[in-house]
């Protein structure tokens, strides 16, 4: 069995700190995650874990 997933792809970054920012406050990131999202590839993911051979369809962006 295959899939096609069509959507959207996205970089989400992840940043840990110790306490959550309020208005204009900054704070200092002690670490941070890079993973890719989007529905697309969300469902994609899970869909490979399950056994099932994904293929995506989605947009590149030409620049970060």
């Amino acid at each position: 069995m295959k899939a096609l997933f069509i959507g959207q792809s996205y970089i989400d970054i992840t940043f840990v700190t110790d306490h959550m920012p309020s208005g204009d406050e900054k704070t200092v990131a002690r670490d941070y995650a890079v993973s890719f999202g989007g529905n697309a590839v969300t469902a994609a993911f899970a869909c490979a874990k399950l056994g099932i051979a994904p293929d995506r369809r989605s947009t590149c962006p030409t620049v970060w």
